[in-house]
């Protein structure tokens, strides 16, 4: 059963009249979880989670995460410079980070 706050936020969908897939409106899982991310009412384990599945949807965390490159198995004591640059370049390409 879904609380009053899941339906303040909107996040329980409207029942479908019928099951027809093709007029059944579209949920924005993305948008739903930054909702929650965003709103100050909602309870801390809420808003983390939220982040935490975000992070798994970007690839930033989990099993799906792209394959880390040398730099992230080898410890940082045996890389060249060139390496280092390279790792640190792949990190904010990856989160977006202007240097």
């Amino acid at each position: 059963m879904a609380s009053n706050l899941e339906r303040e936020m909107g996040l329980v969908p409207d029942k479908p009249k019928h099951r027809d897939n093709k007029t059944l409106r579209g949920y924005d899982v993305r948008a739903k979880l930054r909702e929650v991310l965003d709103n100050p009412k909602a309870p801390p384990q809420a808003r983390a989670a939220a982040g935490r599945t975000l992070a798994e949807i970007d690839g930033l965390i989990g099993r799906h995460q792209t394959a880390p490159s040398k730099g992230a198995l080898a410890q940082v004591g045996q890389l060249s410079r060139a390496e280092l640059e390279g790792e640190l370049q792949r990190l904010r390409d990856k989160l977006g980070v202007k240097p």
